[in-house]
């Protein structure tokens, strides 16, 4: 009779395990595996600076998310729906395109990730250059170094932005003209400017309108 109970235990036991198992199992199937993704704003938009754009992330297994871009931090938790939506106000000195990411937060409290999304920036709406400025009209340097140069224009929306690069219509005219001018400074297409020998020449700043440019001097001294 001893023997009996302790077999009937045994069995009991195992019956109980085995029933618990698919349990287990199907827990750990259901639970979502967590992701992050924006829905909107959909592609081949065009926005402008001081624009206000709508975007939405839609989360799976996300609790809250942080929306990240620049001039811009902001959180919202899951309404259980799902989605997840933010007003954007592209900054209104912005000349590039605007680069906003998502990270989600789970409820277990670790973390997925969104893909980057890219906001095309459409120039034109900001009419027509006004004015221009350099950060300096008067730059030493020695033979060998090098000097980051700074271009700012004011359109006729009244918005002062770095327009430094090329892509953006300045031009930069190293005077007097080439070639005698390459022995003393060269200047890339990003306003870098490189000492190459002692010397002094005037750099013009210019932009795609005439009518606006900038002088600086630029006197190189040896080592």
């Amino acid at each position: 009779m001893h023997i009996k109970i302790i077999t009937i235990t045994f069995f009991t036991f195992i019956a109980l395990g085995l029933h618990q198992i698919p349990k287990q199992i199907s827990e750990a199937t259901t639970q979502e595996t967590p992701s992050l993704s924006f829905i909107k704003p959909q592609e081949n938009i065009s926005l402008a600076p001081g624009e206000i754009v709508e975007i939405e992330l839609q989360g799976t297994h996300v609790a809250e998310v942080l929306l990240v871009g620049p001039e811009f931090v902001k959180t919202q938790k899951n309404n259980g729906t799902n989605i997840f939506t933010f007003r954007y106000q592209i900054p209104s000195q912005a000349t590039e395109n605007i680069k906003l990411v998502a990270t989600g937060k789970t409820p277990e409290g670790s973390y997925t990730n969104s893909q980057e999304l890219l906001l095309p920036l459409s120039l034109n709406t900001m009419g027509p250059l006004i004015s221009l400025r350099v950060d300096s009209d008067f730059i030493s340097l020695t033979v060998g170094d090098t000097r980051q140069i700074n271009v700012y224009g004011t359109f006729s929306d009244g918005v002062e932005r770095d327009i430094t690069s090329t892509k953006f219509g300045t031009k930069y005219v190293l005077y007097p003209g080439k070639p005698a001018n390459t022995e003393i400074i060269s200047i890339d297409d990003e306003g870098k400017i490189t000492a190459i020998n002692p010397g002094q020449i005037s750099l013009v700043v210019g932009h795609k309108d005439p009518v606006n440019a900038a002088g600086v001097v630029i006197k190189v001294s040896s080592n």
